[in-house]
């Protein structure tokens, strides 16, 4: 094979090829935001709640280079666990990884520290805009 060839080759299975999901400490800082969040939901409902489109926004923030595709990949393992019909396509194995290590790391400091997990994780995912307080009437 020639260089050109080479390089076209190269060239093609760069624009196919998805891109390694995790590649610097921002996308996994977004996938354990994204868990945290879900933590928190899950186990302190009464207190707060999603901000729509906050995740998005976070990910921008903190300049992930693809939010949404990370938001995908991790929907996407959460439907696969819970038996749920979920796209192939859109896993990513990085990610899958990153959400069950870093899933189990905060069910089990749940399991130890109950409530005050949400006390501790709650405020800074309201401050960073993906969660806010559940309003009480």
């Amino acid at each position: 094979m020639n260089s050109k060839t080479t390089i076209a080759t190269a060239f093609v299975l760069a624009l196919t090829t998805p891109a390694h999901a995790l590649n610097n400490g921002k996308d996994q800082k977004l996938i354990k935001t994204i868990v945290a969040s879900i933590i928190v939901g899950a186990n302190c409902s009464d207190d707060y709640e999603p901000a729509e489109g906050g995740l998005m926004r976070y990910g921008d923030t903190i300049g992930v280079s693809d939010t949404l595709r990370l938001l995908d990949a991790t929907r996407e393992w959460f439907a696969l666990k819970r038996g749920d019909q979920y796209d192939r396509s859109k896993l990513i194995p990085e990610v899958s990884d990153a959400v069950n290590r870093t899933l189990g790391d905060y069910l089990e400091l749940y399991k130890t520290h109950g409530k005050k997990l949400c006390d501790a994780l709650g405020p800074s995912l309201v401050q960073s805009g993906v969660l806010r307080q559940r309003s009480t009437r």
